[in-house]
């Protein structure tokens, strides 16, 4: 073997060493959106979600929320499902029409213990998520998706460097 040969080799091997050690993508799911074209809505954020976000299927988590008795929406039974199938983020999105209009209202939960983050309302001509509500979307939700997986990144380093118990 020449030696540019070995060199490559040994930078593949070291790609994929670091590779290997990368933070996973922050775990994101779209919970069954409620009202009209409340499905194409879903699956529009579902989309917009997977370009930066691991997207966990809505069936998944029904699934797992009949498994666990905890199908309802509050931040108890949020955090038991979202714990079981480490989710970082949930959304909780509905959608009315006014005058033509829809109206989607996007609710983001933490996913450690549930808790209400924040919302954002936007509007689309047509059902689902038009051009501009996407791009709505994608510049308002993705930064704060990200805040939050960021906080428990840190939270989960910050875990892995404590001394353990007998030690102190």
């Amino acid at each position: 073997m020449n030696l540019s040969r070995i060199a490559i080799l040994v930078a593949f091997v070291c790609a994929m060493v670091s590779g290997s050690h990368a933070e996973p993508r922050p775990r994101v799911v779209v919970l069954p959106v409620e009202g009209p074209s409340g499905a194409r809505v879903g699956s529009a954020l579902e989309e917009i979600l997977k370009r930066t976000y691991a997207v966990v299927p809505t069936r998944d988590w029904n699934t797992t929320a009949k498994r666990l008795s905890a199908e309802t929406r509050t931040a108890k039974s949020l955090q038991k499902v979202a714990g079981k199938l480490r989710i970082d983020a949930i959304l909780d999105a509905s959608v009315t029409k006014r005058r033509g209009t829809y109206v989607v209202l996007i609710k983001l939960h933490d996913g450690a213990d549930g808790s209400y983050v924040g919302e954002m309302t936007t509007t689309s001509e047509v059902s689902g998520l038009d051009k501009a509500a996407r791009k709505f979307v994608r510049d308002e939700l993705s930064p704060e998706i990200a805040a939050l997986s960021e906080l428990r990144s840190k939270a989960r380093r910050i875990k892995s460097k404590r001394a353990p118990e007998g030690s102190r």
